[in-house]
């Protein structure tokens, strides 16, 4: 009885050991074959070297203010601390606006006027909110396009 248990042992490791011997075949061929199907390399043409002062001086340029585009309908409120939902509904309702979302991490919010405002409306929303003592600034809500 003790050798068929020593037998079936024996058995177990030699199974385990075929097994493992046939997944590293198999991994191995399959790293020989993904390296034989991979596309050799084309020549490219000759990068143009620009320097950091003209990479700089690109991130600099930023476009004027009339050609960017930006919603008519909400502004980023900068806080002076962060505001619960219900504090900020409270602050877009005394400039009859709502809030569109309340970022707390950022200590800011987007209130959203329900129609487009012309620009003149827009400045002078960003005047009356600027003048409360809950805000720290006001911007438009620009809107940035990935091409």
């Amino acid at each position: 009885m003790f050798s068929s248990e020593k037998s079936a042992i024996i058995g177990s490791v030699m199974l385990k050991k075929t097994l493992t011997s046939f997944l590293i075949f198999l991994f191995s061929i399959f790293i020989a074959l993904s390296c034989k199907s991979a596309k050799p390399l084309e020549e490219t043409e000759a990068v143009e070297a620009i320097s950091e002062s003209e990479i700089l001086s690109e991130l600099d340029e930023k476009p004027p203010e009339e050609k960017r585009e930006y919603s008519r309908r909400t502004v980023i409120v900068m806080l002076s601390q962060n505001l619960s939902d219900e504090e900020a509904i409270s602050l877009a309702k005394d400039y009859g606006l709502g809030l569109i979302y309340n970022y707390r991490n950022f200590a800011s919010c987007c209130l959203g006027t329900g129609i487009d405002y012309s620009d003149k409306q827009l400045d002078a929303l960003k005047a009356r909110l600027e003048k409360d003592p809950r805000v720290v600034s006001v911007e438009r809500d620009y809107i940035i396009r990935l091409h």
